[in-house]
């Protein structure tokens, strides 16, 4: 019996599209409305018990090793002489506001991520002013470090896949160009883990294989990605290839979902630890919700168990449930996540990951004024 080979076309549809992401951007602010602190070591979060987690560190700390999302004794630890600042999320979005206004003199299709980083189509920019992509990025930069004071890097490419990767390349306050036709060029020889969609669990994956760069990954054939990934493997296979075909929107719309998952290696059964994760998860979800001014109603809870049995090794379980009220303090998220957890929860199972997440996401500062 003849095997018909499973073949989808690939096809790099030729646009031109800027990522511009702030840098290190809730401690450039910081930097910004006090210049005492420039050239400092600056970590925005934490608690006043020393609680929490880091929400950004300045490139000052993160030379040190401190990382987003770290907890924040062991920021401390590794670097004890940081000034400690308080989130200030009236202040991020009105610097957020103030780079919209700068996107939107170079381009009518502005697509706002997060606070801190935005697609913008320049394509018609570029055609009516005669002007090279370049040029607009570098303006970008100029603008918004003169008119805000803080620094932004720009990737420009063909697409929104490789224009994120372009962006990230050489910060901070760098501009990357990345031509129609150079995309795996560009990309092949970095880790594959800077891909866009390469998570732990798939890296893991990859790397078993020995897939260490994008360019290794590009170079599968249809069969080995589907025997390594799954179908659903395909779409971030053409994006190792620089095709992505996404468009930039033109305005914005608020996630209806936020969650962050936590994988442990080895296995846990210590509920008492997946709790503490979860904990962080909430501590972090509600800084993304707070710097959105977003608020959500109900809370989801995701455990991965390792499977002794059958020919699967994991299978998910989720649990959700509203709260009643809309909300984004971490103690009522936790409360209710805490609740589905202890619940639900398997004893004696070998749990892999933890999850947690908001749904019934909405504005209570609509982005879209932007």
């Amino acid at each position: 019996m003849e095997i018909t080979r499973f073949m989808i076309p690939i096809i790099n549809r030729k646009q031109l599209i800027m990522h511009v992401d702030a840098d290190a951007y809730f401690a450039s602010v910081e930097q910004a409305l006090n210049p005492k602190l420039k050239g400092k070591q600056v970590i925005v979060g934490g608690t006043d018990e020393g609680r929490g987690i880091v929400c950004a560190a300045s490139y000052e700390a993160k030379s040190l090793g401190i990382k987003t999302g770290m907890p924040f004794y062991k920021a401390m630890d590794l670097c004890p002489n940081a000034v400690v600042v308080k989130p200030n999320f009236t202040a991020y979005r009105e610097f957020s506001k103030g780079m919209y206004d700068v996107f939107k003199n170079y381009s009518s299709k502005v697509e706002m991520m997060s606070v801190d980083e935005a697609y913008l189509d320049i394509e018609d920019t570029v055609q009516s002013m005669g002007v090279l992509p370049v040029d607009i990025g570098r303006s970008i930069m100029q603008e918004i470090h003169q008119k805000l004071g803080i620094t932004v890097s720009c990737g420009v490419a063909s697409s929104k896949v490789v224009a994120k990767v372009a962006s990230s390349y050489n910060k901070p306050h760098k501009l990357t160009y990345v031509p129609f036709g150079k995309e795996l060029e560009f990309m092949g020889g970095m880790p594959v883990r800077t891909l866009p969609g390469v998570g732990r669990k798939t890296f893991m994956v990859l790397n078993r294989f020995g897939i260490e760069k994008i360019g290794n990954f590009a170079a599968l054939d249809m069969d080995s990605v589907i025997r390594i990934l799954g179908i659903q493997g395909i779409p971030l296979w053409q994006k190792a290839q620089g095709a992505d075909n996404r468009i930039v929107r033109g305005e914005d719309v608020d996630p209806k979902s936020i969650s962050k998952e936590r994988s442990f290696y080895p296995y846990i059964q210590n509920h008492d630890y997946c709790l503490s994760q979860i904990y962080e998860i909430a501590e972090t979800v509600c800084e993304k919700l707070k710097a959105g001014d977003l608020m959500a109603k109900s809370v989801f809870v995701k455990i991965r168990y390792r499977n002794f049995q059958g020919n699967n090794i994991f299978s998910d379980v989720g649990f959700s449930r509203d709260l009643g009220y809309f909300s984004r303090t971490p103690e009522d998220l936790f409360d209710l996540a805490k609740e589905l957890f202890n619940k639900r929860v398997a004893v004696g199972r070998s749990i892999r990951l933890v999850g947690m997440g908001v749904a019934g996401v909405r504005s209570n500062y609509n982005l879209s004024i932007f």
